[in-house]
């Protein structure tokens, strides 16, 4: 499993709240007096009014003049909503160059969502022409100021060596920041990066906290991983009660892989009791998501008669489906049920096929 992400989505909505709640017509009033006198704080606090309608409808065109002002001013959250709003094309057209152009000039002087937002830009070349060192230097300007995504993003471009010679000292480095601050996209690099040694020293113990802190979060792929780690007991004792709690979460998620360790857990009683039906229950779940080896599975269940009435027909329909899906062992199978077959068994059985219902 390799799930390596770079998160590449601009933050926008932006606002300045300045006691953000329900703002009255005289606190409005007060704020448009001072943003008429060029105090530019105040400016940009009307133009926020005007992009979200606090207190006031909604009018682009007001916010777009109020920012405007503010942002001739150097006033750097003013030119991150006005490039927010160039960039989606509210009360203007959408102008990925201008929204760009605002974005820089307002990480120039240090805010820290215009530095991520203008690496994106830079990553995508996306209103400028695609620079990934003029990226990953804006992804660590703003992780100096503590934004999770560009440290997980400059992390990732280091590790990956995306465009820029790869450094793994610095991709640890950041990564190791982001994921302490929970951000779960950097969690999952780093139990990657610690469970397959790419980079560093194998850790299974460091892979295993990483993967679990992501697992705690909800992330899929690292609850299968988490499971599998138990399953086997890489870096640490086998588990089978820890591993099946975790393959039911990412099971429990969809995830096919998943559903078949429970169903094979339940079968051979691997930190539960055995218990066929349950077992048959999550591999045609799995099945049904087009996972192979669980119709295998099954298949066997109904040739053998495991826990269930043995059926040769409903055994013969499983090895079918996996057969239809390019499995040889399945073809291997269904020849072996038919192959000493008389012509007349044949026909019955074919017969029963047509009949033999789940």
């Amino acid at each position: 499993m390799k799930k390596i992400l770079l998160s590449v989505f601009l933050i926008l909505g932006l606002s300045l709240n300045v006691a953000a709640e329900n703002l009255s017509p005289r606190d409005i009033q007060k704020i448009e007096k001072k943003a008429e006198k060029g105090e530019a704080f105040f400016q940009a606090k009307l133009g926020s009014i005007y992009l979200y309608g606090e207190g006031v409808p909604v009018d682009y065109d007001k916010a777009i003049n109020w920012l405007k002002q503010a942002a001739l001013q150097d006033y750097a959250p003013a030119q991150t909503m006005l490039a927010g709003m160039y960039y989606e094309g509210k009360g203007t057209y959408a102008n990925p160059e201008e929204a760009a152009r605002w974005y820089e000039s307002a990480a120039q002087l240090g805010d820290v969502d215009a530095q991520y937002n203008i690496a994106v830009m830079y990553y995508q070349g996306t209103g400028v022409i695609e620079d990934k060192y003029k990226a990953v230097e804006w992804y660590e300007k703003a992780a100096d100021q503590g934004h999770e995504a560009a440290m997980s993003n400059a992390g990732t471009m280091y590790y990956k060596g995306d465009g820029i010679p790869r450094d793994m000292a610095k991709a640890v480095k950041y990564l190791k920041q982001a994921a302490e601050k929970g951000y779960v996209n950097a969690q999952i690099t780093l139990g990657y990066v610690y469970y397959t040694g790419e980079g560093v020293d194998r850790d299974l113990g460091e892979a295993y906290r990483w993967y679990l802190a992501a697992a705690e979060q909800g992330d899929t792929d690292s609850q299968y991983k988490i499971a599998y780690m138990n399953y086997e007991g890489e870096g640490r004792p086998v588990n089978y009660a820890e591993a099946l709690r975790w393959f039911k979460s990412a099971a429990d998620q969809g995830k096919n892989e998943a559903r078949f360790f429970v169903g094979h857990m339940h079968e051979k009683g691997l930190g539960v009791s055995r218990n066929i039906p349950e077992a048959l229950r999550w591999y045609k779940e799995a099945a049904d998501g087009g996972y192979v080896n669980a119709m295998l599975n099954i298949a066997a269940i109904y040739l053998n008669g495991d826990g269930v009435d043995q059926s040769t027909t409903r055994a013969y329909r499983w090895y079918q489906r996996a057969a239809d899906m390019g499995n040889e062992l399945a073809l291997k199978n269904m020849e072996i049920i038919t192959q000493t077959m008389t012509p007349e068994e044949m026909e019955d059985f074919k017969w029963r096929l047509t009949l033999d219902e789940e």
